[in-house]
């Protein structure tokens, strides 16, 4: 499992050689997975604290690392991180993530445990 961003883009670039798409998520039909996906990946790149100062207005959400975190979440999507182009992302649904993911040609799933329910009935 990488533990750093060069590990991370060497795994899911040689995970996309191989077929298979980093992430297996869609927006489809829920976009407010849109904001959970910015909200994860600006976090995580901007961290914690920083994030909260964002959210309590003591820093505007257009300072220059969240722009940078921003820019990074557009060049994984051009990338072909999450669902190969870009298009797919907007347009599969879940089922369609899933199918990848269940398939071995989706890497990890972009779900948190309000999905556990979920995955117990299938």
């Amino acid at each position: 499992m990488p533990t750093n961003r060069d590990e991370f883009e060497t795994w899911a670039d040689d995970a996309l050689a191989q077929g298979v798409y980093p992430f297996a998520v869609s927006s489809n039909p829920w976009q407010g997975l849109n904001q959970h996906l910015f909200g994860v990946m600006v976090c995580n790149y901007v961290g914690g604290h920083k994030f909260w100062e964002a959210l309590n207005g003591q820093v505007p959400f257009n300072a220059p690392e969240f722009m940078e975190a921003i820019n990074l979440v557009d060049e994984y999507l051009d990338r072909g991180y999450f669902m190969g182009e870009r298009d797919a992302y907007l347009s599969y649904g879940t089922d369609a993530a899933y199918a990848t993911r269940y398939e071995g040609r989706g890497g990890l799933l972009f779900q948190g445990p309000w999905m556990f329910s979920t995955w117990l009935e299938e």
